[in-house]
């Protein structure tokens, strides 16, 4: 429902972009975070360097940030963390890595990018590092969190036979962390319903009539928060329109009329 729909992106996700720019930096060339104090990050249509950029002769959006002494501290914790589970014996780092998830849930070209994996002998440890300080993020069966996992899986999982995928979330402008255990066979049950839903949607996709719309759509709080068709959905429109009608007295029935 979203094709078609300008992508105007925000401020919030500009400035999360530059401060993962700095930390997935700092993280991979081991740099002190205070090196940058000051540097000026341009971020264009979600992409940015703290190495300056070139000027592309089109883009949509241009933001322009500051690291400051609030991102840098912000930065050191996510670092901090890090570091401690690479203190894990044999543990290895990867940063800002692709990861993709695709024969998992059977459709082409699905992945993410990890903001930071440890690969431990039998562990493997996806790390998601949120900026943001509006809603608060667990880790606890994050169906994002868990894709990303199986990503992670399918790259390295000939690294080690490893036994357990910890997922993590650290979001420190909401002093928050999140971390959450989960058996590689669960994982792996989770790709099976994944899979269920992607082959649904794709459906709906390809043949997005309406009575398979009606069928498909399921429109609640969580699923349509950022979603930027739901100015036009006919399906939220009702469900709208059902929980207002439930709030107020048919006065056709004078036995409810005082």
């Amino acid at each position: 429902m979203e094709v078609g729909i300008e992508d105007k992106g925000s401020s919030f996700a500009d400035e999360g972009t530059a401060a993962h720019e700095l930390a997935g930096y700092c993280l991979e060339h081991r740099t002190d975070p205070w090196d940058f104090d000051g540097v000026e990050v341009n971020v264009y249509d979600g992409k940015c360097s703290l190495f300056g950029y070139n000027d592309p002769t089109e883009y949509k959006t241009l933001t322009s940030w500051t690291v400051d002494q609030e991102m840098i501290e912000h930065v050191i914790d996510y670092i901090a963390i890090v570091q401690d589970y690479l203190k894990i014996e044999k543990s290895i780092l990867f940063v800002e890595k692709k990861v993709d998830f695709s024969s998992f849930i059977g459709q082409p070209d699905s992945f993410g990018t990890a903001d930071a994996i440890v690969v431990t002998p039998d562990e493997l440890i996806c790390i998601d590092f949120k900026y943001g300080q509006g809603v608060q993020v667990e880790a606890e069966n994050n169906p994002q969190l868990m894709l990303y996992a199986l990503g992670c899986l399918n790259t390295y999982g000939l690294m080690s036979e490893f036994k357990t995928v910890r997922m993590v979330v650290h979001q420190p402008r909401k002093r928050h962390f999140s971390e959450w255990d989960c058996t590689v066979e669960k994982l792996l049950q989770f790709g099976q319903e994944a899979q269920v839903a992607a082959t649904r949607a794709k459906f709906v996709l390809d043949k997005p009539t309406k009575d398979n719309l009606d069928i498909s759509l399921n429109p609640g709080e969580n699923q349509c928060k950022w979603c930027k068709a739901k100015g036009t959905c006919e399906a939220l429109a009702r469900k709208v329109s059902s929980a207002i009608a439930d709030d107020f007295v048919d006065l056709s029935d004078e036995e409810d009329v005082i």
